[in-house]
């Protein structure tokens, strides 16, 4: 009866440029990625962070191709009316051993997106994203989309979707962003 779509895909130029893009993501961002964490954070993000985005055009330049064909998808099903036609907000997460980010949604932008950055499929999850309705039993649907590193999840903003607790001692690092 109802149906939330996403969309999935593999970025295979990620390889061409992951080493260029999280060095000046890492540059631009150390006082983050490499502080330690207060006693209410759970991850390592740059969401806060003023840019001027540039750190990220390699992987905007990447992925756009494939945001077009996401445009096309949407308004093809008739899920959504309007081109998305900007990246509103975009960030850069780093999440090491016992960290993690907790269930929350991205409100009602649109559409928001997941890139796996740095993703060992042996030893980390991936996001778990939460249905909005329930089993007739009163259960929540989940859905853990099997991903590797160069994975782009696209997806209703308004959905709720947490990044499970890394135990492995590898970070797992995505980039994120929000679009219009």
């Amino acid at each position: 009866m109802f149906y939330i779509p996403h969309f999935h895909y593999h970025i295979d130029e990620w390889a061409q440029v992951k080493d260029a893009t999280l060095s000046a993501l890492h540059t631009k961002h150390k006082n983050v990625i490499d502080s330690d964490l207060g006693e209410e954070d759970t991850l390592r993000s740059t969401y806060r962070e003023q840019t001027d985005g540039t750190e990220f055009q390699p992987f905007i330049s990447i992925i756009s191709p494939y945001l077009e064909r996401v445009s096309f998808e949407i308004q093809k099903s008739g899920f959504y009316n309007k081109t998305l036609s900007d990246i509103k907000d975009i960030w850069y997460q780093v999440q090491n051993h016992c960290e993690y980010h907790p269930l929350h949604n991205h409100g009602f932008e649109g559409w928001s997106a997941v890139f796996y950055a740095e993703y060992d499929q042996l030893v980390h999850e991936s996001t778990k994203f939460y249905c909005p309705l329930n089993t007739a039993s009163g259960h929540l649907y989940v859905f853990q989309p099997n991903v590797k590193e160069g994975d782009l999840i696209v997806f209703p903003s308004q959905i709720n979707h947490e990044s499970i607790v890394n135990r492995s001692n590898k970070p797992r690092s995505i980039i994120s962003f929000n679009l219009r």
